[in-house]
């Protein structure tokens, strides 16, 4: 269950990036393509390194019950 909150938390600050980076700078086409996937491998090993910490585990929690909070008590 760790890693299924692992993964999409790293999906989600990949997605963000890209959205933030399209809107600013307007990429499109095979640029937006390279930058996705070079995103997704430093975001990738970010994750490796950082994934057996006792830091990363306190930062996965605190996302989680954020994500939990939000979606069931501010969510309308």
């Amino acid at each position: 269950m760790e890693n299924f909150l692992e993964i999409g938390i790293i999906g989600v600050i990949a997605s963000a990036i890209m959205e933030a980076i399209k809107k600013y700078v307007g990429t499109e086409g095979l640029l937006n393509k390279g930058l996705t996937i070079a995103l997704a491998l430093s975001l990738g090993g970010i994750y490796f390194a950082f994934s057996n910490t006792a830091y990363w585990q306190s930062v996965v929690g605190i996302l989680a019950v954020a994500s939990t909070f939000y979606a069931f008590l501010l969510k309308k």
